[in-house]
């Protein structure tokens, strides 16, 4: 069986008291995604596989909820790689300024 998905990805972060997380949201791509089955000797060809795909990430969303409205999202804790977020120091139409 061959699954072929095409996800969007949005990261963002997010605080919580002395924590610093790195949020990875995925969204599914509606109608990009596909499932085949290639060789069938265990009779896999019976069940529908059209919407294989869709039954997957419906299952995930069980495991990685997301609350930012993609289909799953995940998060990894920066401070666990030396990484933390700090106070703006400055802004501009660049970006930020953090130290």
């Amino acid at each position: 069986m061959s699954v072929d998905m095409t996800f969007s990805l949005t990261l963002s972060t997010h605080s919580d008291s002395e924590e610093s997380d790195l949020d990875i949201n995925i969204t599914l791509v509606p109608g990009s995604s596909r499932c085949h089955v290639m060789k069938d000797d265990q009779g896999i060809g019976m069940f529908d596989h059209s919407t294989f795909v869709e039954s997957l990430v419906a299952a995930l969303a069980g495991l990685l909820p997301s609350n930012t409205g993609a289909d799953l999202m995940f998060s990894i804790n920066m401070e666990n790689y030396g990484f933390g977020l700090s106070e703006v120091a400055a802004t501009s139409d660049a970006g930020r300024y953090f130290y």
